[in-house]
């Protein structure tokens, strides 16, 4: 019986039969070959023939805008170089030459043609709005008798295009402009697309323009197809001979080998046979090796599951496909406060603060390798701690998830941080004081140098009266400027420390800044060769400003920005005034000066830190920080503007108590 079943199924798959099947079959993919090989190459022909007849055409149009730019730019050469000529000859700049040289240029534009397609044409724009006279034909030697009249945006052709409102939106944005339109071809009654190319003469408001028709393109590309199809047909003919020949080919060879053929399948029947046998055993063996693995599977999980539950570290699964949390330890549940269950039932987009996008590409990135991040995890609390994500990919029952585990580094970031921070403020601190000794040996020796070399000349036996008055005012100067350095030094002291005490009482803003100008006036009209005005601004001079400050710190202030003005103003003026603001008086120091750079404005209030330019200006570098500082203890707030070359402002507010109306005479100035 088996041997039955064995003829049978021999007898099933003859190698006859094998052999037929395969030509029938080997006829078929040819026959399907040949023909999708017949419509992709048909299709392919007739798109790269598409694509050539665009880019002939474009190529055409691109040559005719090349063709009439540069006959329009040649114009407008040649009327800058007529103006050039007549301007050498006549250098009057009078109406009556500016209109003979116009007329000049009309009488050249008419005489210049082009051989192709008419004239080179100006309008003159009257109006840049618009309408039925927006502009006026000055010369169109194709058409005369256009000239003199008016042009309307209006105006249509036959297509409903606007010529003229297309020109002058054009030239009005980008000063020139190619537009097509239709219109009656020269000496004749044909009415032809045409290819303008205007361009705005801005001395004269003339668009000076000219065009040529595109009724040659068709030709062009009906000859172009004409040439292609020729083409076509003599590729269709050889690819059909080729295909026929392929054809014929195999089967002649299939033919040859068909003996081969029915062999070679015999003895792979029988091969085959015998294998399927021997793979049976070997699947039979595998089976159970597979059972034994799946045991020793089962109590690998077992065991990991132990170590995952109890250990201290946090631990989570992620499934990487929708970041869903799948599993997480006691720990886990422990820092972030939710309870298993809801821990489990979460994204891990729920507890990370980074962006989905980026979140995403995170975990996309760690399925394919094994990764440490740095991340930000809200707790159930609300709170944001720092933690350092290790996470790699692992199968567990069959899923690929992935295996985190998560330390809290909150504490340690945040101490790095402070650590850098100290660092930083340490390092600038140094720095500081290192620039602000330098400064002050250079500051305190200059006064001490007048000081003593002028007392010796003043001890001299021979001098003169005169000049022991010249000596003893530079030495009297000279020790001024020596106290005022140490009076900055006790006073940033004094403010770094909490120990300014200041006297508030009510003073009238008015009369203070009249005062404070005074005497600043004074200040500069004994300078010799001085070149800086000052000028006071009061708002209302009927109404005057009660104000509850420090009238010495508050001259400081003013004292200390309007020397700080003229120490940088070499010429030009200084101003200084007042304007109200809300519930407060903003003052204002502001010059014309070198002005400050906008990389150092942060800089100017720092103490010690001086901003100069290219020049040597004297100061200890506290002005500045002295002035904020009283600003601050008066109640205050400080600001500046400044720009380069042009000078600067300085603002400071302090809070008024009440205004009062104040009668003052018209004829009185402040200035």
């Amino acid at each position: 019986m088996h041997n039955k079943l064995n003829q049978k199924k021999k007898s099933d798959i003859a190698p006859k039969d094998i052999t037929k099947s395969f030509f029938v079959s080997l006829i078929i993919i040819i026959v399907i070959f040949t023909t999708s090989f017949w419509f992709i190459y048909n299709r392919q022909i007739n798109q790269i023939n598409q694509e050539h007849l665009e880019q002939i055409e474009s190529q055409i149009i691109q040559a005719k805008k090349d063709y009439l730019k540069t006959a329009v730019d040649r114009t407008i050469v040649e009327i800058k170089q007529i103006e050039e000529f007549f301007s050498n000859k006549f250098p009057s700049d009078s109406a009556y030459v500016r209109s003979q040289v116009k007329k000049y240029i009309k009488n050249h534009i008419r005489q210049n043609t082009l051989v192709d397609s008419g004239y080179i044409w100006i309008n003159k724009i009257i109006n840049y709005e618009g309408g039925d006279d927006y502009a006026i034909r000055e010369v169109h030697p194709n058409l005369p008798e256009t000239e003199g009249q008016f042009l309307s945006t209006h105006t249509t052709d036959i297509k409903g295009n606007t010529p003229y409102l297309t020109e002058l939106q054009g030239v009005k944005k980008y000063g020139e402009l190619f537009f097509t339109y239709w219109f009656k071809e020269f000496k004749t009654d044909q009415i032809s697309q045409k290819l303008s190319y205007a361009k705005l003469y801005k001395k004269y408001d003339w668009i000076v323009a000219t065009g040529i028709y595109l009724n040659d393109i068709d030709t062009l590309i009906e000859n172009e197809l004409k040439h292609d199809e020729l083409l076509g047909h003599k590729r269709n003919n050889l690819t059909l001979v080729l295909i026929g020949l392929t054809l014929l080919i195999t089967l002649l060879i299939a033919l040859f080998y068909k003996k081969h053929l029915t062999k070679t399948f015999r003895f792979y029947t029988s091969e085959v046979e015998k294998r399927e046998n021997k793979l049976q055993e070997i699947n039979d063996s595998l089976e159970q090796v597979i059972a034994k693995r799946t045991y020793q599977l089962s109590e690998s999980e077992k065991r990991y599951k132990a170590i995952f539950r109890n250990n201290q570290s946090i631990m989570m699964l992620i499934d990487p496909t929708n970041g869903q949390i799948t599993d997480a330890n006691s720990a886990a549940v422990k820092f972030y406060g939710y309870d298993y269950k809801t821990l489990t039932s979460m994204s891990i987009g729920k507890i990370n603060t980074l962006p989905t996008e980026y979140l995403s590409k995170a975990i996309q990135s760690t399925a394919k390798t094994s990764s440490v991040y740095i991340f930000k995890h809200k707790l159930a609390s609300g709170e944001i701690r720092d933690v350092e994500v290790y996470s790699e990919a692992m199968v567990f029952e069959e899923k690929k998830l992935l295996f985190s585990i998560i330390h809290d580094i909150s504490e340690l970031r945040k101490t790095k941080q402070e650590l850098v921070i100290a660092r930083k403020k340490a390092e600038e601190s140094d720095q500081l004081k290192t620039a602000f000794l330098a400064n002050m040996s250079h500051e305190i020796r200059t006064p001490l140098n007048s000081i003593l070399g002028f007392t010796d000349l003043i001890s001299t036996p021979d001098i003169s009266a005169k000049q022991q008055e010249l000596y003893s005012k530079i030495i009297n100067s000279s020790g001024e400027q020596l106290l005022r350095i140490i009076d900055d030094i006790i006073d940033i002291s004094h403010i770094e420390s909490n120990q300014l005490k200041v006297s508030f009482e009510s003073v009238s803003v008015n009369d203070l800044i009249k005062e404070i100008a005074s005497v600043f006036r004074n200040t500069l009209d004994s300078k010799p060769e001085n070149s800086v005005e000052s000028h006071i601004y009061i708002p209302d001079e009927s109404k005057d400003y009660i104000i509850e400050t420090d009238t010495l710190r508050f001259t400081q202030i003013c004292n200390n920005l309007l020397g700080n003005a003229l120490k940088f103003t070499d010429e030009g003026q200084i101003e200084f005034g007042y304007k109200t603001k809300y519930d407060e008086l903003e003052f204002y120091v502001k010059d014309t000066g070198c002005g400050i750079p906008k990389d150092q404005l942060n800089l100017i209030f720092e103490r010690f830190a001086q901003v100069t330019r290219n020049e040597y200006r004297e100061g200890n570098g506290l002005g500045l920080s002295i002035t904020k500082g009283l600003v601050h203890l008066l109640g205050g707030t400080m600001s500046l503007k400044s720009e380069i070359d042009q000078g600067s402002t300085f603002f400071f507010t302090i809070p008024f108590t009440g205004v009062i109306q104040v009668k003052v005479s018209k004829s009185k100035e402040l200035n």
